[in-house]
């Protein structure tokens, strides 16, 4: 059994399946705090020798915490830069790494040679000083949450590998900010900005299932032939950004493109077959710009992604539950959502007290078996 001592967990032998020897697996630390260290060991070929050597873990492990110290390897973060992008761009996996790289690329030149074991609160708040007022190019609170969100993972990895002791990203607070209001753009908005993309159809039949799914830049750019259920009337979303796959439901239009993409791809045999394949390489970056080239020539305000804010604030404005359209939208929280409450209609309130002052519907008496 694993030995407890306050908030740490120590250590268990184990042997793996196929391979020689003994192994212990030790949790250090409190999760509450950040500080908590994962590691598998060999501790040696008979279980008498992996005992000693757990027995000498418990006597370190002990030591340090009535000492308050423990033994640590002074890197810089510019040594680590390369290992931990690594562990990091693996564990995200599928998922478009482009938006972040630019941000660990400011972070690891700001803290260049200083030692990982040696940071503290001050250096983070040195780091978003410096966000905020040190460039040219200068950020607003959501964007340094945002660094916050992006600097945790390299203590907590730090710390795995017994290069520093803690988490000081989780020691200063995110600074707080008020979500942005999102657009609401009606039918007519919609189909303007469609109309706008007529001289390039592949970007068009793709705006237009944005339009109508709700679906990210990426997820739309990477939809794949196997996706279509038209059997359900259903596009199956498999690259996610919460990496939760989603059903959404295909209008007609929507519906009318699938079909046609299909039966152009009826006779190619490929792995991936996506459906946008121009744009699938980029996760739709290249479809964003041109998108956005030809509203501007157009006169028209605007994003890919205000398709996808279009389809929250109709379904919010024709009266759909804000728990249906997280659904939807495919959001992890109702905080996300909650966005799309302010293009509800206003007959909203006087709906809802009309149907609380309604008279309670009488149930039906039940029949008697005869």
């Amino acid at each position: 059994m694993p030995r407890r001592s306050g908030r740490s967990v120590y250590g268990s032998l184990y042997q793996r399946p196929g391979r020689p020897g003994w192994y212990v697996r030790t949790r250090h630390g409190s999760r509450k705090n950040g500080t908590l260290t994962e590691k598998t060991e060999y501790a040696g070929l008979d279980k008498e020798t992996a005992t000693l050597y757990l027995a000498e873990l418990h006597r370190k492990y002990d030591r340090e915490d009535l000492l308050g110290i423990r033994t640590v390897v002074p890197v810089t973060f510019a040594e680590v830069k390369k290992p931990f992008l690594d562990f990091y761009w693996a564990k995200c996996g599928s998922k478009d790494p482009s938006s972040l790289k630019a941000k660990y690329e400011v972070i690891f030149k700001w803290l260049g040679e200083r030692v990982v074991k040696d940071a503290d609160a001050a250096l983070i708040e040195d780091f978003y000083t410096y966000l905020k007022t040190g460039r040219k190019r200068t950020v607003g609170p959501r964007s340094i949450a945002h660094y916050r969100a992006l600097l945790s993972p390299i203590f907590k990895w730090a710390m795995g590998r017994s290069y520093s002791v803690r988490n000081p990203a989780l020691e200063v607070k995110a600074p707080k900010f008020e979500e942005p209001t999102v657009p609401y753009l009606s039918d007519e908005d919609v189909d303007a900005r469609l109309s706008a993309c007529s001289d390039y159809p592949d970007l068009r039949d793709y705006a237009l299932v944005l339009s109508d799914t709700a679906l990210r830049r990426a997820e739309g750019a990477r939809l794949d032939r196997q996706d279509v259920d038209l059997r359900r009337n259903l596009l199956v979303i498999r690259n996610t950004k919460g990496k939760k796959f989603r059903e959404v439901p295909m209008t007609a239009r929507v519906r009318a493109v699938m079909e046609r993409l299909l039966t152009v791809r009826a006779d190619e045999l490929r792995v991936p077959d996506y459906l946008f394949p121009r744009f699938a390489r980029h996760y739709g970056r290249n479809a964003g710009t041109s998108f956005k080239h030809r509203l501007t020539k157009a006169g028209l305000p605007g994003t890919l992604h205000w398709l996808r804010h279009g389809v929250g604030s109709r379904l919010a404005q024709r009266g759909v539950p804000l728990p249906v359209i997280q659904r939807i939208l495919g959001h992890s929280t109702i905080r996300q959502t909650m966005r799309y409450a302010s293009h509800l209609p206003e007959s909203a309130v006087k709906d809802a007290m009309a149907a609380l002052a309604r008279p309670k519907a009488e149930p039906k008496p039940e029949r008697k078996a005869e």
